[in-house]
């Protein structure tokens, strides 16, 4: 298994978490983007667009969109009522996009496609998509213990 695939492995606590919470969009979402992933990152690959490239790109833009909602979820409850754990998990899951960004873009300038650097940064990044996705569930599973407590 190549480091690409190995990072990909940051995802599955996400994946578990949503089980745990019974969020089903998130589990589908989660687990296409890492089978998916798993597919266009494998050893043989060649340099061609293939429609699994087009697949793997919708499928990333369907977590950008389930973490973005999961973002609004999490700051409209910090609207109502204020929590210190909530927003330092709240702050993490931000930084951990902010860093897919950065390596998103870094990973472009450094090396070939491929490369051992290039397949590095690209690797970190989705380390960072990971556990931002963690840090923002457990987030969510906060409020739902705070729901299930004031109900």
């Amino acid at each position: 298994m190549l480091f690409l695939q190995k990072s990909l492995l940051f995802f599955l606590p996400a994946f578990f978490l949503c089980i745990r919470l019974k969020r089903i969009l998130g589990m589908i979402i989660l687990l296409l983007n890492f089978s998916i992933s798993m597919i266009v990152h494998r050893g043989n690959r060649k340099e061609t667009i293939e429609l699994w490239d087009y697949i793997d790109k919708l499928c990333i833009c369907l977590w950008v969109l389930y973490n973005t909602y999961l973002v609004i979820i999490v700051s409209s409850y910090l609207n109502k009522k204020w929590d210190l754990k909530i927003l330092i998990l709240l702050i993490l899951s931000l930084l951990g996009a902010l860093l897919v960004y950065y390596f998103n873009k870094k990973r472009k300038d450094v090396g070939k496609w491929r490369s051992k650097e290039q397949d590095f940064v690209h690797g970190l990044m989705h380390i960072s998509g990971g556990i931002g996705s963690l840090f923002l569930l457990l987030a969510i599973n906060k409020i739902k213990k705070h729901n299930l407590v004031s109900q």
